[in-house]
């Protein structure tokens, strides 16, 4: 399965851990087999939880940091 990705997204994966992102393309490897639709619909939900994982863990003065980071403000 071939995954797109914005500049955004280019920007935040160098961002998430390496062992979170072990962890996604393992879950994306077992969807192998399934039908198309099923897949692509929880290869989304593998990449959302990615970012919920990553945003969850911040600190405020460190979302505010990245946010400018990524925006490049």
């Amino acid at each position: 399965m071939e995954v797109k990705a914005c500049l955004c997204s280019v920007r935040l994966i160098k961002r998430i851990s390496s062992k979170q992102i072990v962890a996604y393309q393992n879950d994306v490897k077992a969807l192998e087999g399934k039908d198309e639709e099923s897949a692509q619909l929880l290869e989304f939900y593998y990449r959302v939880r990615l970012v919920i994982d990553y945003i969850s863990g911040m600190t405020d003065d460190f979302a505010l940091h990245e946010y400018k980071t990524l925006l490049a403000i």
